[in-house]
């Protein structure tokens, strides 16, 4: 497995997010969110993507993970 930090992943694309990494539930600053740091490094399936960050689906849950800490999977061959 091979990464790339890549701002522009696209939805369908699998993107690996380091440990300690902070997921947050909603972009917005005025709305009340939950947060999640991851314990241990991931790979995520991109489902949408937004001017700073990724949605992915993590434990049943859509988070946001920000693309500066994301690095999109590249296939080996």
């Amino acid at each position: 497995m091979k990464t790339k930090q890549n701002k522009e992943a696209k939805p369908g694309h699998l993107v690996y997010v380091p440990s300690e990494t902070l997921l947050v539930e909603s972009e917005d600053p005025h709305q009340t969110t939950y947060l999640f740091t991851l314990q241990e490094p991931k790979v995520f399936l991109v489902l949408e993507r937004s001017e700073s960050s990724y949605r992915v689906l993590h434990k049943g849950q859509k988070w946001f993970v920000p693309k500066n800490k994301s690095y999109e999977v590249k296939n080996d061959s």
